[in-house]
């Protein structure tokens, strides 16, 4: 969501507040203010140890009055993201101000098939917020559509994630040997790390001209563990942990095809974000990836189904030349580039303020 506001922050003025817990903050607030890839960035601390709702909203209220003194409090709209559960700022806004305002979701837990794990008053809460919302603007149409059996009204607009593709780009040319890429959380629940290992040890142990490098934020050693227990080649396989937007665009710019093999999603960033590199995409079937994965870009199969991630990792190996880096990357400039959002919500901005 940050990147959002960076690109919009390309050709608008944009200030975000943001209201933290500080386990090092005993009493009182704490507020930082800087300015970040043209954001004006406010950040209100208060102690972690009192998290009442009218902490936060004390909290909330010193960062609009260090706003005001600096006489960049007279906004037009209110840009949330993810309605749950600080959702009550927007529409605060609302009632106190009369801003109008939108929000941004990417939020996994409003589909009840995927996630079990739906917080209390997940409903009722959320209701509230996009009821009152001028705008509620997911990044899939599948989210949207999630939202909408889950109960929750509101006037959906899609509006997906973004990428900078001055930072993603085609880069390295490709080399004899297959280079596929994996980088997530690491969450096994989510992402399924374990059974693309149990895929991997087929696919690597027929093909010996392919490697996947796999990490991310996450317990990288684990995996380590699990694949030398699968007994995966060596050579066939290495591991990386966390890395920078930087970090990450130069491991997809010495790779061929991401591999994601996901219980669940959205739209996830590190996909766009190959694409932008001219990668192809072996994903699930999860959110609102087959939204955007067609056979000219990749190959999408059902969650879960081990059989078909060996399958599409060995139809890869065999017909990569058929798809065409700057096929993905035009793809991804026309659908998810900073020009191409910034117009999608400056129509949605546009339609707020001519309503007001």
């Amino acid at each position: 969501m940050q990147k959002h506001a960076e690109a919009i922050a390309s050709k608008h003025q944009v200030t975000t507040l943001y209201i933290c817990a500080d386990p090092n903050l005993k009493t009182g607030f704490e507020i930082e203010q800087s300015v970040i890839a043209k954001v004006a960035t406010t950040v209100v601390y208060y102690p972690a140890n009192n998290r009442s709702f009218l902490t936060k909203l004390s909290a909330f209220k010193k960062g609009l009055d260090a706003l005001k003194k600096q006489g960049s409090a007279d906004f037009d709209l209110t840009h949330f993201n993810i309605t749950w559960n600080a959702g009550w700022q927007a529409l605060w806004m609302k009632w106190r101000f009369g801003l109008p305002y939108l929000i941004s979701e990417n939020y996994t837990g409003f589909d009840t098939s995927s996630r079990s794990d739906q917080p209390r008053g997940l409903r009722t809460f959320s209701r509230v917020i996009t009821k009152n919302a001028a705008y509620v603007c997911p990044v899939t149409q599948n989210l949207a559509t999630v939202m909408q059996k889950f109960g929750l009204p509101g006037n959906y607009h899609i509006v997906p994630n973004v990428v900078n593709t001055d930072l993603f780009k085609i880069h390295s040319p490709r080399i004899e040997k297959l280079r596929f890429l994996h980088i997530s959380t690491l969450n096994d629940a989510h992402k399924n790390i374990s059974g693309m290992l149990r895929c991997w040890k087929i696919c690597s142990d027929a093909l010996p001209h392919i490697h996947l490098k796999l990490g991310g934020d996450g317990p990288v050693e684990t995996y380590m563990t699990l694949a030398t227990e699968l007994g995966i080649r060596s050579d066939s396989i290495s591991f990386f942990g966390t890395k920078s937007p930087a970090e990450v665009a130069a491991l997809m710019h010495e790779s061929d095809c991401l591999v994601l093999f996901s219980n669940y999603e959205n739209l996830p960033l590190v996909m766009i974000e190959s694409l932008a590199c001219g990668m192809a995409v072996i994903s699930t079937n999860a959110g609102g990836v087959a939204e955007h994965i067609d056979e000219k870009l990749g190959y999408v199969i059902e969650k879960r189904d081990e059989h078909a991630l060996v399958n599409a990792l060995m139809k890869y190996s065999s017909e990569s030349d058929k798809f065409k880096p700057e096929n993905q990357r035009q793809y991804a400039i026309e659908h998810f580039s900073v020009p191409s959002i910034v117009a999608q919500f400056e129509v949605v901005y546009h339609k707020m303020l001519n309503s007001r």
